[in-house]
């Protein structure tokens, strides 16, 4: 008797497929890449902080953050319109 599941669709739970493309991209790659990023981050914030506070006190601190802020708004995805939520 022949399975109900697709064997294709359920091969690999870590896997991310856009809308309308058929070719399987590992999700794995894109967390390790992400994960890396934070690491990074997480280390270098806290030698950062000390040398902005010498050279332009909090407000200085806090423009930098405001400005990285600014930098990582456009990594986000957009919203899709007209789709449903569910």
């Amino acid at each position: 008797m022949p399975s109900q599941w697709p064997a294709d669709r359920y091969r690999c739970g870590s896997s991310i497929r856009a809308r309308g493309d058929r070719r399987r991209r590992p999700a794995g790659t894109a967390l390790g890449l992400a994960n890396s990023l934070v690491f990074i981050a997480f280390f270098l914030v806290p030698i950062a902080i000390p040398g902005l506070l010498v050279f332009w006190s909090w407000a200085g601190v806090w423009l930098a953050a405001a400005f990285c802020a600014l930098i990582a708004g456009p990594i986000f995805l957009r919203p899709e319109h007209g789709r449903k939520s569910a």
